[in-house]
C-alpha cells in the first residue's frame, strides 16, 4: 500500500492524477486531502465544516469524494486537527483559548492559537459527525496531535478543568484521535 498526503488545487485535475494512478496498478492507497481540502486562501483550516469554495464547496467535496471512495476503492477523508484555532474561525471565542502560566495565549500554528483541551474534545465529538453526515469519508488525517508533545499545550487558566497538567491534553488527544476513528469507521492517521 501507499499513502499520499495530497495538497489538492483543483478537484477535476486531482480526479485525473488518481484515475491515472489507478489505470497503473496501485489499488491500495490512502489519500488524505491537506488543509487546502477546507480552504482557498488564508481563512480557517480547522473547527469548520464547510469546504472549500473554488473547489466546489460542499457539493464538490462530496463528489471527489465519491470517485474516490466508491468508484477508485481508496481510502480517503480529510485534514483535520483539534490543536490549531484561530481567530477568523466561526466558532472563535477568547474563552476556549489556552493560556500559559503568564497569562497569555499559547502559539500554535500560523495566527492560530492551541484551544482548551476539554473545549476541542466537545467540538470534535459535534463536528466530526457532522462532516461525516456531509461527506462520508472512509479515513481522516488527524494532524498535530501525535507531533506537539502535551506539556506544551497545557492550559493554565483557573477556569479550565486540571488547569496546569499535562495530562488533561493527553487525555484530550486520546479522546479526540477515538472520537475521530468512530466517526470515519475506518483509521486515523
Amino acid at each position: 500500500s501507499w499513502t499520499a498526503f495530497h495538497a489538492g488545487t483543483n478537484r477535476l485535475a486531482d480526479i485525473a492524477y488518481w484515475r491515472a494512478v489507478k489505470k497503473a496498478g496501485m489499488d491500495r492507497i490512502v489519500v488524505n486531502d491537506h488543509e487546502s481540502g477546507w480552504r482557498d486562501g488564508n481563512e480557517s483550516f480547522t473547527f469548520r465544516t464547510k469546504t472549500a469554495p473554488k473547489k466546489g464547496g460542499d457539493k464538490g467535496q462530496y463528489d471527489y469524494a465519491r470517485v474516490m471512495i466508491d468508484e477508485l476503492g481508496y481510502l480517503y477523508g480529510p485534514y483535520n486537527n483539534f490543536t490549531d484555532y484561530a481567530p477568523v474561525n466561526g466558532f472563535w471565542s477568547l474563552d476556549n483559548a489556552a493560556r500559559r502560566s503568564d497569562g497569555n495565549l499559547i502559539h500554535a500554528w500560523n495566527r492560530c492559537y492551541s484551544p482548551k483541551a476539554g473545549w476541542a474534545v466537545g467540538m470534535c465529538a459535534l463536528l466530526a459527525p457532522e462532516i461525516q453526515r456531509k461527506f462520508n469519508f472512509n479515513t481522516a488525517y488527524c494532524d498535530v496531535h501525535t507531533c506537539v508533545t502535551p506539556w506544551n499545550r497545557v492550559d493554565y487558566d483557573a477556569r479550565s478543568p486540571d488547569a496546569g497538567k499535562f495530562s488533561a491534553v493527553l487525555g484530550a488527544y486520546a479522546q479526540i484521535m477515538l472520537l475521530q476513528k468512530k466517526a470515519w469507521k475506518g483509521p486515523v492517521y
